[in-house]
């Protein structure tokens, strides 16, 4: 897994909202595509209070020491953090705990032991989603925050899976977490160009589920912190249908009506989808900004 310049900067802004200390737990081990000099400059830029350390660990890989990008433990530890754990399915990359996601039975050392768990790409790998989620659960400390960044369309293959929003809203709403307003992630492959973001408002993305999006990588960005009455095992509904669909109002009647009239004239209704896919991926396109504007 890596972590881009971009993803730095959004960590950054959460240790802002609330500052980072005490255990992060990452699931796998994690590349950082940043220099220390870019990491000076990203807290430059938002303020951020850099833990100062007298020294800076490059990454263990070769290619990667070659271009001057720190470890992951440099980073979370000058991001605040005083002990830091990764876990992974396989010894490759010196996890510091082996264990399957897939699993139910969470080593003892790491159950509530997490002020911070970090998924930056991984549970999509996991086939079991409900029992990554519950190791998540069973890691975090009451008041710890998980903080996901998944792939959600156009990440074909990436992983089993790719995440619509509504699954992260719903499942921790429904196990009373104190959820953070989601945000989706727009970028493209190249490098260069800067992710765009904006926050997720489940109506509004409601009209791009069938085909409504771009080219572009989608992925999901949420945050959730544990509480006192949190839990793992309350299975949600999806709100979309359970909110609006399973409860039809008089509004929905009069514009499927509306709809149905304006299908009478199959000119007319070419037409106006045309101008209305327009209108629409125009406002869709506006409510996405740079990270770095965020």
């Amino acid at each position: 897994m890596g972590l881009k310049k971009e993803s730095v900067l959004l960590l950054m802004k959460e240790g802002l909202r609330e500052s980072f200390k005490g255990r992060m737990v990452t699931l796998g081990r994690q590349d950082v595509l940043v220099t220390y000099e870019e990491l000076i400059e990203l807290a430059n830029q938002v303020g951020y209070p850099l833990r100062l350390l007298s020294n800076i660990a490059l990454s263990d890989k070769s290619d990667m020491e070659k271009l001057k990008f720190i470890s992951d433990r440099s980073l979370f530890f000058m991001l605040g953090f005083d002990d830091l754990k990764s876990v992974d399915f396989s010894s490759y990359e010196n996890a510091d705990v082996i264990y399957d996601l897939n699993r139910d039975l969470l080593p003892a050392d790491l159950v509530s032991s997490a002020n911070v768990v970090l998924d930056p790409g991984t549970i999509e790998h996991v086939f079991h989603v409900p029992n990554s989620l519950k190791n998540i659960f069973k890691m975090l400390q009451v008041t710890g925050r998980v903080i996901h960044i998944a792939p959600s369309s156009n990440h074909m293959d990436h992983g089993f899976y790719m995440f619509s929003p509504t699954l992260f809203r719903d499942y921790y709403l429904a196990n009373q977490f104190d959820l953070q307003p989601l945000k989706i992630i727009r970028y493209k492959p190249q490098s260069f160009l800067s992710w765009k973001i904006a926050a997720y408002f489940p109506q509004f993305f409601q009209s791009f589920s069938f085909g409504g999006l771009d080219a572009c990588m989608y992925a999901v960005y949420c945050i959730a912190k544990k509480t006192a009455l949190s839990s793992s095992d309350r299975i949600p509904q999806q709100s979309h249908y359970e909110h609006n669909l399973w409860k039809e109002t008089s509004q929905f009647s009069r514009i499927s009506r509306l709809k149905n009239l304006i299908k009478k004239s199959p000119v007319f209704y070419r037409g106006s989808l045309f101008f209305y896919r327009f209108y629409k991926k125009f406002v869709f396109l506006k409510k996405f900004i740079s990270v770095y504007r965020d």
